[in-house]
Protein backbone atom coordinates (compact mmCIF):
# COMPACT_ATOMS: atom_id res chain seq x y z
CA UNK A 1 0.00 0.00 0.00
CA UNK A 2 2.81 2.40 0.89
CA UNK A 3 4.47 1.62 -2.46
CA UNK A 4 1.31 2.56 -4.35
CA UNK A 5 0.98 5.81 -2.39
CA UNK A 6 4.61 6.72 -2.88
CA UNK A 7 4.76 5.87 -6.59
CA UNK A 8 1.15 6.55 -7.63
CA UNK A 9 2.13 9.17 -10.22
CA UNK A 10 4.86 6.88 -11.59
CA UNK A 11 2.23 4.21 -12.12
CA UNK A 12 0.21 6.89 -13.96
CA UNK A 13 3.20 7.47 -16.26
CA UNK A 14 3.34 3.76 -17.09
CA UNK A 15 -0.40 3.67 -17.80
CA UNK A 16 -0.11 6.83 -19.92
CA UNK A 17 2.73 5.30 -21.96
CA UNK A 18 0.75 2.10 -22.42
CA UNK A 19 -2.34 4.02 -23.57
CA UNK A 20 -0.27 6.14 -25.94
CA UNK A 21 1.33 3.02 -27.41
CA UNK A 22 -2.10 1.37 -27.77
CA UNK A 23 -3.52 4.39 -29.59
CA UNK A 24 -0.41 4.57 -31.78
CA UNK A 25 -0.68 0.89 -32.74
CA UNK A 26 -4.37 1.22 -33.53
CA UNK A 27 -3.90 4.35 -35.64
CA UNK A 28 -0.82 2.90 -37.37
CA UNK A 29 -2.70 -0.24 -38.33
CA UNK A 30 -5.43 1.95 -39.80
CA UNK A 31 -3.05 3.95 -41.93
CA UNK A 32 -1.06 0.89 -42.95
CA UNK A 33 -4.28 -0.68 -44.28
CA UNK A 34 -5.58 2.46 -46.00
CA UNK A 35 -3.88 4.71 -48.47
CA UNK A 36 -3.57 7.94 -46.57
CA UNK A 37 -1.73 11.07 -47.52
CA UNK A 38 1.49 12.32 -46.01
CA UNK A 39 -0.48 15.18 -44.43
CA UNK A 40 -2.75 12.67 -42.68
CA UNK A 41 0.29 10.70 -41.45
CA UNK A 42 1.78 13.94 -40.08
CA UNK A 43 -1.55 14.76 -38.43
CA UNK A 44 -1.69 11.32 -36.81
CA UNK A 45 1.92 11.55 -35.64
CA UNK A 46 1.27 15.01 -34.19
CA UNK A 47 -1.87 13.72 -32.46
CA UNK A 48 0.07 10.79 -30.95
CA UNK A 49 2.88 13.09 -29.81
CA UNK A 50 0.54 15.43 -27.95
CA UNK A 51 -1.58 12.55 -26.66
CA UNK A 52 1.54 11.02 -25.15
CA UNK A 53 2.74 14.31 -23.70
CA UNK A 54 -0.62 15.10 -22.14
CA UNK A 55 -1.04 11.64 -20.62
CA UNK A 56 2.47 11.16 -19.23
CA UNK A 57 4.32 14.40 -18.50
CA UNK A 58 1.95 15.75 -15.79
CA UNK A 59 2.24 12.47 -13.89
CA UNK A 60 6.00 12.43 -14.33
CA UNK A 61 6.34 15.95 -12.93
CA UNK A 62 3.99 15.24 -10.03
CA UNK A 63 5.98 12.10 -9.16
CA UNK A 64 9.30 13.91 -9.27
CA UNK A 65 8.02 16.79 -7.14
CA UNK A 66 6.37 14.38 -4.67
CA UNK A 67 9.65 12.55 -4.12
CA UNK A 68 11.82 15.68 -4.02
CA UNK A 69 9.35 17.44 -1.74
CA UNK A 70 9.44 14.45 0.64
CA UNK A 71 5.67 13.94 0.50
CA UNK A 72 4.39 10.47 1.32
CA UNK A 73 1.14 10.46 -0.68
CA UNK A 74 0.08 11.61 -4.14
CA UNK A 75 -2.50 13.87 -2.52
CA UNK A 76 0.22 16.34 -1.54
CA UNK A 77 -0.91 18.51 -4.42
CA UNK A 78 -4.05 19.41 -2.43
CA UNK A 79 -2.16 20.57 0.66
CA UNK A 80 -1.40 24.10 -0.60
CA UNK A 81 1.99 23.87 1.10
CA UNK A 82 3.51 26.99 -0.45
CA UNK A 83 6.47 26.74 1.95
CA UNK A 84 7.84 23.79 -0.03
CA UNK A 85 9.38 24.74 -3.39
CA UNK A 86 8.59 21.31 -4.81
CA UNK A 87 4.92 21.73 -3.97
CA UNK A 88 5.01 25.10 -5.76
CA UNK A 89 6.61 23.46 -8.81
CA UNK A 90 3.99 20.68 -8.76
CA UNK A 91 1.18 23.21 -8.41
CA UNK A 92 2.56 25.32 -11.27
CA UNK A 93 3.03 22.22 -13.45
CA UNK A 94 -0.63 21.26 -13.00
CA UNK A 95 -1.85 24.77 -13.81
CA UNK A 96 0.44 24.97 -16.87
CA UNK A 97 -0.76 21.54 -17.96
CA UNK A 98 -4.37 22.69 -17.83
CA UNK A 99 -3.49 25.83 -19.80
CA UNK A 100 -1.73 23.62 -22.38
CA UNK A 101 -4.75 21.31 -22.63
CA UNK A 102 -7.14 24.23 -23.15
CA UNK A 103 -4.77 25.71 -25.74
CA UNK A 104 -4.55 22.41 -27.62
CA UNK A 105 -8.27 21.67 -27.45
CA UNK A 106 -9.66 25.14 -28.11
CA UNK A 107 -7.07 27.05 -30.13
CA UNK A 108 -5.08 24.32 -31.92
CA UNK A 109 -8.23 22.40 -32.93
CA UNK A 110 -7.45 19.42 -30.72
CA UNK A 111 -11.17 18.86 -30.19
CA UNK A 112 -11.60 18.05 -33.88
CA UNK A 113 -8.66 15.64 -33.80
CA UNK A 114 -9.95 13.91 -30.67
CA UNK A 115 -13.35 13.46 -32.32
CA UNK A 116 -11.73 12.26 -35.55
CA UNK A 117 -9.55 9.66 -33.81
CA UNK A 118 -11.99 8.80 -31.03
CA UNK A 119 -12.36 5.20 -32.17
CA UNK A 120 -8.64 4.63 -31.51
CA UNK A 121 -8.72 5.95 -27.95
CA UNK A 122 -9.34 3.06 -25.53
CA UNK A 123 -12.44 3.24 -23.33
CA UNK A 124 -13.34 6.76 -24.42
CA UNK A 125 -16.53 7.76 -26.19
CA UNK A 126 -16.49 11.46 -26.96
CA UNK A 127 -19.33 13.65 -28.17
CA UNK A 128 -19.42 14.23 -31.92
CA UNK A 129 -19.74 18.00 -31.51
CA UNK A 130 -16.55 20.09 -31.12
CA UNK A 131 -18.30 22.81 -29.13
CA UNK A 132 -19.59 20.28 -26.59
CA UNK A 133 -16.15 18.70 -26.26
CA UNK A 134 -14.54 22.11 -25.73
CA UNK A 135 -17.10 22.94 -23.03
CA UNK A 136 -16.43 19.60 -21.35
CA UNK A 137 -12.70 20.35 -21.20
CA UNK A 138 -13.34 23.86 -19.89
CA UNK A 139 -15.51 22.31 -17.17
CA UNK A 140 -12.87 19.70 -16.33
CA UNK A 141 -10.20 22.38 -15.96
CA UNK A 142 -12.47 24.67 -13.94
CA UNK A 143 -13.58 21.96 -11.51
CA UNK A 144 -10.04 20.56 -11.34
CA UNK A 145 -8.74 23.98 -10.36
CA UNK A 146 -11.46 24.33 -7.73
CA UNK A 147 -10.58 20.88 -6.35
CA UNK A 148 -6.90 21.77 -6.34
CA UNK A 149 -7.48 25.00 -4.45
CA UNK A 150 -10.27 23.87 -2.13
CA UNK A 151 -9.64 20.11 -1.90
CA UNK A 152 -8.10 19.90 1.57
CA UNK A 153 -10.48 22.53 2.93
CA UNK A 154 -13.56 20.74 1.56
CA UNK A 155 -12.27 17.45 2.99
CA UNK A 156 -12.00 19.08 6.42
CA UNK A 157 -8.22 18.84 6.48
CA UNK A 158 -8.27 15.06 6.11
CA UNK A 159 -5.72 15.12 3.28
CA UNK A 160 -3.21 16.89 5.55
CA UNK A 161 -3.96 14.44 8.34
CA UNK A 162 -3.52 11.48 6.00
CA UNK A 163 -0.10 12.81 4.95
CA UNK A 164 0.87 13.04 8.65
CA UNK A 165 -0.35 9.50 9.40
CA UNK A 166 1.70 8.01 6.58
CA UNK A 167 4.82 9.79 7.88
Amino acid sequence: MIFILKYFWGIGVIIGLYNTFSVYKKLKSNYDKNNITIEEKCEINNFIKWYGICFTFPYLFLQIFQLLGNYKTPMYIFLLDFNNKFFILGFISIVLYWILVLYLIIIKNGAALMIKYNASIPRMKLPKDEKTLKLIFIGIVFFGLMALILGNKIMGGSIAEFEKIIN
